[in-house]
């Protein structure tokens, strides 16, 4: 760690716990520089150098100030950073510090990212669910439509069964009726023999008046 960490310096701006600027590997020539960068392009927001906030320094950040044991000269009246005990320690410090800043990162992004997929799976499940519910309405409002008209369709065949059986009811009494008068009728035959018996019995009853 010590050979990794050695001469080499990490620059983050962070605002609470989002990061808004990083510079890695950077020199000791290079950090007075870049410091003084991001603290003109961010002005207000927290400087770290090796996971170790050193925004009270302002503009005054140099490979000096950075050593440890080195004299600091805050800017601004504010609590200057705990005492650096050792130079191998405070940078094996100051990388897991950076280790665990950018994997609590890289949680917070997946965090909002499923957070994001989840809202918009959420809208999309409930779009579905009103479209479906809409066409399951309409389906039902066709289908007590088409109901309808079939009862109605029953009822009118019914009707005109109904009135079919009657006329045919109606016609067979008829038959019975006039059947039954033509039966009680005399025939043809029966009526010729009735005149002709009228006939004789008239002219019968005329010779006996004249004989008499």
């Amino acid at each position: 760690m010590k050979s990794m960490v050695d001469d080499v310096f990490t620059v983050m701006v962070v605002d609470g716990d989002r990061l808004l600027a990083s510079r890695y590997n950077l020199s000791g020539k290079e950090l007075a520089a870049e410091v003084d960068r991001l603290t003109a392009a961010h002005p207000g927001k927290s400087i770290l150098v090796n996971g170790i906030d050193y925004t009270h320094l302002g503009r005054h950040v140099s490979q000096a100030n950075l050593v440890p044991g080195a004299p600091q000269t805050p800017v601004v009246p504010r609590p200057a950073p705990a005492p650096m005990v050792a130079r191998g320690d405070t940078r094996e410090s100051a990388a897991m510090d950076l280790a665990h800043h950018m994997i609590w990162e890289s949680y917070q992004r997946a965090a909002e990212t499923q957070a994001f997929l989840i809202e918009k799976m959420a809208t999309a499940t409930f779009e579905h669910t009103r479209r479906f519910a809409d066409q399951a309405d309409a389906l039902q409002q066709r289908y007590q439509a088409a109901m309808a008209r079939i009862d109605h369709m029953a009822w009118e065949q019914k009707m005109i069964e109904a009135e079919t059986a009657t006329r045919r009811l109606s016609d067979h009494h008829r038959r019975i009726a006039d059947d039954d008068r033509r039966a009680r009728q005399p025939s043809l035959i029966e009526q010729v023999a009735a005149g002709c018996v009228k006939i004789i019995e008239a002219l019968g009853s005329d010779s006996i008046d004249a004989d008499t």
